[in-house]
């Protein structure tokens, strides 16, 4: 039992999730096959481990302690404890919001299971359907790439044409890319509340993308891979959404298969003029992703998910190729989207968005993967939007954009009025100055700033609000020169401009 709550302390804190007995049987294979590829030395550590624990507990032997007056009963603990939660399970219908992320329940807690079947759209509200067509709203497409590095994709200025699709959507398709873009935080659980309800974080109160466009006659549906238990993104995402079809659950797929993505939206009736949502959620560009010996061109590449996290020699050589496959796939897969949604009719009248929910470092700043920090190569994702001939996003691209601005710039175009919960900005409108707030799952947050044709990234402590670096993103991308000295000024208007918005008044739920 303390090694379940230890492992819940780290799992809480680097996935924003507890473990559960469901999510070690689903895992066990992934589990298993990464140890394969563990190097020696590691089994050696645990080794050496055990063998430490052995010598204390035969020391402790040794000791005069009657061992079964004092500790007997520890073993029946847990299962006094499980008992006991149980039968409150069973008497108290409510009692899973009451035990709500107590490890013990928990591990032991039986998730839902999941829904495959596609559902039509016109039985999610035929009494809209007249209105709709008089409206012609278009469908709206989200396409999600967990982990996506901006600067991975040849649209983002990699040397390298790892997303020859994308490019091709930019150049040639009338696509506009925002090359400035970040996401609001370096984790998934924020960027998904950023795409979904302009915010830091998600509760069932929050208005947010899904239920404001099903009160304006929308069919939501959410196709996803990866662990939906993660951040209970699976508590968030069903209620609100009218087909929710997960890969996590699916015993024909991987969980972090794309393909399971591909083959649901086959299997999708035509296009009607009942306007729909489609939030498409990707793991191909993530290091746990699925990834296809097809996709494989650059080598060579990590052993193992362990390696990607460790320094050594030409680790980051390998973890460049690496990320370079994974948009490789991401892309060659967002072509099979736009063919199956073109064929059955879903882009004739469509707006698109394609974008990452965080990045991945290799090393830069001293970090490896994400949750990490604020700089660049955590939050730099792409955001590109494209539309159908019929309609003309206006889309400003001279500014910075986050992924926060991503449902106004949805809402304004479809003249639907913005909540004032929402802290994106419509990235229609061009200001003069533009501000957003960053954070991160460490003791560092953030404000950008833009005036002039300059972006200011400031780190802050959220602990005690004193900056702690301010950097001129156009001329140093790489966050390697500290400013806050010579521009001191700005450093203040942001510092305070952070202070004021963390007054609980004034919305400290966005930082959470």
């Amino acid at each position: 039992m303390l090694l379940l709550y230890i492992g819940n302390i780290v799992a809480i804190n680097y996935w924003n999730d507890t473990i559960s007995w469901s999510f070690l049987i689903n895992n066990v294979s992934v589990l298993s096959k990464e140890l394969q590829r563990f190097p020696v030395y590691v089994f050696a550590f645990l080794l050496i481990a055990i063998a430490l624990l052995i010598k204390i507990y035969s020391k402790l032997l040794n000791l005069q302690t009657d061992f079964r007056r004092h500790f007997g009963i520890l073993p029946i603990i847990p299962i006094l404890l499980f008992l006991f939660y149980y039968s409150l399970y069973s008497i108290q219908e409510n009692i899973s919001s009451t035990l709500q992320g107590e490890p013990l329940f928990e591990f032991f807690n039986e998730k839902q299971k999941a829904t495959i079947t596609v559902k039509a759209p016109a039985a999610a509200a035929p009494n809209r359907i007249a209105l709709q067509k008089e409206k012609n709203q278009p469908n709206i497409i989200l396409i999600h790439g967990d982990a996506l590095r901006a600067d991975r994709l040849s649209a983002y200025g990699n040397t390298r044409k790892t997303t020859p699709f994308i490019d091709s959507l930019i150049s040639e398709m009338g696509g506009v890319k925002i090359e400035n873009s970040m996401s609001n935080c370096s984790e998934t659980i924020c960027g998904i509340a950023s795409v979904t309800a302009s915010r830091f974080s998600y509760n069932e109160n929050t208005k947010n993308i899904f239920t404001i466009l099903a009160e304006n006659g929308y069919t939501n549906n959410f196709i996803g891979t990866g662990d939906l238990y993660h951040g209970r993104l699976d508590q968030y995402l069903n209620p609100i959404t009218y087909n929710f079809l997960r890969a996590d659950l699916n015993e024909k797929y991987y969980k972090h298969d794309d393909r399971f993505i591909i083959d649901t939206l086959s299997s999708y009736p035509p296009s009607s003029q009942h306007p729909q949502l489609f939030y498409l959620r990707m793991m191909s560009s993530h290091p746990l992703g699925d990834h296809r010996q097809k996709y494989k061109r650059y080598q060579p590449t990590p052993n193992s998910l362990f390696s990607m996290a460790t320094w050594g020699k030409n680790i980051l050589e390998a973890q460049i190729n690496a990320h370079d496959n994974f948009a490789s796939q991401f892309d060659g897969y967002v072509e099979n989207i736009f063919s199956i949604m073109r064929a059955k009719g879903y882009l004739d009248n469509a707006v698109v968005v394609i974008f990452g929910d965080h990045g991945d470092a290799m090393g830069e700043h001293g970090y490896q993967g994400h949750y990490n920090s604020i700089y660049q190569e955590e939050i730099h994702v792409p955001i590109i939007i494209w539309a159908s001939n019929n309609i003309d996003m206006k889309v400003n691209t001279n500014s910075f954009a986050t992924l926060m601005d991503i449902p106004p710039t949805l809402l304004h175009h479809l003249k639907i009025a913005i909540p004032k919960s929402f802290l994106g900005q419509p990235l229609q409108i061009d200001n003069s100055e533009k501000i957003a707030y960053l954070d991160s799952k460490r003791k560092v947050a953030g404000v950008l700033y833009q005036s002039e044709e300059k972006i200011y990234k400031l780190f802050i402590s959220k602990k005690d609000l004193h900056p702690l670096h301010l950097f001129e993103l156009e001329s140093d991308p790489g966050e390697r020169s500290d400013v806050h000295k010579q521009k001191k000024e700005i450093t203040k208007k942001l510092a305070d401009l952070y202070s004021k918005f963390i007054n609980p008044q004034l919305g400290s739920e966005a930082i959470q």
